[in-house]
């Protein structure tokens, strides 16, 4: 296989488009921790803000919007507020 054909038929599969080159996205909010200024044993706890969907204590937050969002596989709190759907827990 040619490598153009590799790249033609990997496009279809993923549903891109090559005509058009990359897509650039404006997304730019990106969890970022809490704060990085603690001691390993101070991380539990201090520096944690509550999370604006859920209200749980969480150590991230979204580095443009400066809210506390949570960032587990189980609650992925930062996705569904920036996809702007409702938190379900």
């Amino acid at each position: 296989m040619t490598r153009r054909f590799q790249k033609e038929l990997s496009a279809h599969l993923l549903g891109a488009d090559l005509r058009n080159g990359p897509q650039k996205t404006s997304y730019k909010h990106l969890a970022v921790p809490t704060t990085s200024e603690q001691t390993k044993a101070q991380r539990a706890s201090l520096g944690r803000r509550r999370c604006k969907l859920c209200q749980r204590s969480t150590a991230w937050q979204c580095e443009d919007c400066n809210v506390g969002l949570c960032l587990q596989p189980y609650r992925n709190c930062h996705w569904q507020y920036h996809q702007g759907l409702q938190v379900k827990i």
